[in-house]
């Protein structure tokens, strides 16, 4: 079976859209620096000959107003939906928005998905 997260952590992070950014992580490393991405799974099952994954995506930017968030949300929908971007997945995001945190500057855009694997 596909690492779902480790193959988008190695294939996000070595996109050029997505040179920007500290890095794509499941674990941030302590001090890492604005902007980055994190991927996280919160639920996981088998049905018949597929894989179901729920993952949620998070952009996480100190800028100053929407305009990077909105910029890699643009990207990663553009990206995620291409068919066929993880060899045998097909790939959905449910919904995606953008919260700010209570210190008023950190913007978290959150993109929630859902990934079916076929054949496992």
């Amino acid at each position: 079976m596909i690492d779902i997260l480790g193959e988008m952590c190695q294939k996000l992070g070595k996109s050029e859209d997505f040179k920007a950014l500290s890095g794509v992580f499941t674990h941030v490393p302590s001090e890492t620096p604005y902007p980055y991405m994190t991927l996280e799974k919160t639920k996981s099952e088998e049905s018949f000959s597929s894989h179901r994954s729920n993952v949620v995506l998070k952009v996480w930017s100190r800028y100053r107003g929407d305009a990077e968030v909105s910029l890699y949300e643009k990207k990663l929908k553009e990206t995620l939906e291409m068919a066929e971007w993880i060899s045998g997945a097909c790939l959905k995001i449910e919904a995606s928005q953008v919260k700010i945190l209570n210190d008023g500057l950190t913007r978290v855009l959150e993109m929630r998905l859902e990934i079916w694997i076929r054949g496992i």
